[in-house]
């Protein structure tokens, strides 16, 4: 198996499993008969609970066009390094992001990427992986002595 292939299964997998933390919480807070049910006023969830399902609905998103991507890539004969890397980078990126979400990474609320409008202005753990990316390279950057 190609190593795009095999991430491209791994994204999927992790995407697929990325809804039970928060459906768990959602038992927790609800209970099983309201969890699986339509209460008319539902409890709400625990907040890292309802970041994690924005990140999951934006995994579910993201997931087609990067399958499509790496299974077009497949079909044109294209498979290097560069593709097997995207891939990889892809995939950690996806992890980077629910973690980020889930705990609300304070860094997200501050990245250099999202520059333009005030940190104030953005709810934390509101990030892609590009902002958390830049925001760890920004942060580097910034810790080096001079």
């Amino acid at each position: 198996m190609k190593t795009e292939h095999l991430y491209l299964a791994w994204v999927t997998v992790f995407t697929g499993l990325l809804w039970v933390p928060y459906i768990l919480d959602r038992i927790a807070t609800r209970g099983l008969l309201d969890a699986v049910g339509y209460p008319e006023n539902p409890k709400p969830q625990s907040p890292w609970a309802q970041r994690l399902l924005k990140a999951h609905l934006n995994a579910v998103e993201n997931l087609v066009v990067f399958a499509v991507l790496v299974l077009l890539a497949s079909v044109a004969g294209v498979s290097n390094s560069v593709v097997a890397t995207a891939a990889i980078v892809y995939f950690w990126a996806r992890v980077v992001h629910a973690l980020a979400y889930a705990f609300a990474s304070p860094g997200c609320a501050r990245s250099p990427s999202r520059s333009g409008s005030s940190p104030r202005s953005r709810s934390p753990g509101s990030c892609s992986p590009a902002d958390v990316a830049l925001d760890r390279l920004f942060l580097q950057a910034n810790a080096r002595p001079r």
